[in-house]
């Protein structure tokens, strides 16, 4: 089976971010299997990854302490880390507006948080509304697994996302739109996006 494309640029991202990280501490919101999370495992950077149970893969648990979390207030202190990272997570969370709170937070001053999300103008989604088939929210994409049930209760485009994070007085806010195709059967794209406005994902990265 031949591998998603588009994950395959979007882990390459993430890993080529996490690779100029250095001597830092770092907090992974919604670490999952732990995947993202190992990448910032390394050159003395100190990494925690949260989330609500832990599915970490067994290969992925020593490159970072895991700590079990209700999914509201993170249990951590004021301005605990350098740098927080959240991945394909925001999009799942009840209230977006304290989520992104608790990161300003725990955030020291001059640290960066750094996202990805789905960018609810995809081309896929267009074309879904196209076939008169447009996407609803909550949107059901898993009902099983071992993630258990996956349910995306919004998405963004990338003004809501930076509103977002203004509102909670983030500086320097920078949205990237990222790949541009189809996944899937097609599984065709590039990782510049030919229309923005279609992109596949939104990275945003800002400073506290």
């Amino acid at each position: 089976m031949k591998k998603d494309r588009c994950m395959v640029s979007y882990e390459n991202k993430i890993k080529n971010f996490a690779d100029q990280i250095k001597g830092k501490k770092i907090l992974d919101v919604g670490c999952g299997n732990g995947n993202y999370t190992a990448m910032f495992a390394h050159d003395d950077n100190k990494v925690v990854g949260v989330d609500i149970n832990d599915f970490r893969q067994k290969k992925f648990i020593k490159n970072f302490r895991f700590v079990k979390y209700k999914g509201k207030k993170l249990p951590f202190k004021n301005q605990e880390f350098d740098i927080v990272v959240s991945f394909d997570v925001v999009e799942h969370v009840e209230n977006d507006v304290f989520f992104i709170g608790e990161i300003y937070r725990v955030l020291r001053k001059g640290g960066d948080i750094y996202l990805a999300t789905p960018n609810r103008t995809r081309l896929s989604n267009l074309l879904m509304s196209i076939a008169g088939k447009p996407v609803k929210y909550p949107y059901v994409l898993s009902d099983g697994g071992r993630l258990g049930e996956v349910v995306h209760l919004r998405e963004y485009v990338g003004k809501e996302l930076a509103k977002l994070l203004l509102k909670k007085k983030f500086l320097n806010i920078n949205v990237e739109l990222f790949w541009f195709g189809l996944r899937g059967r097609v599984n065709c794209g590039f990782r510049r996006p030919i229309i923005k406005s279609l992109a596949q994902y939104l990275f945003i990265k800002a400073r506290k």
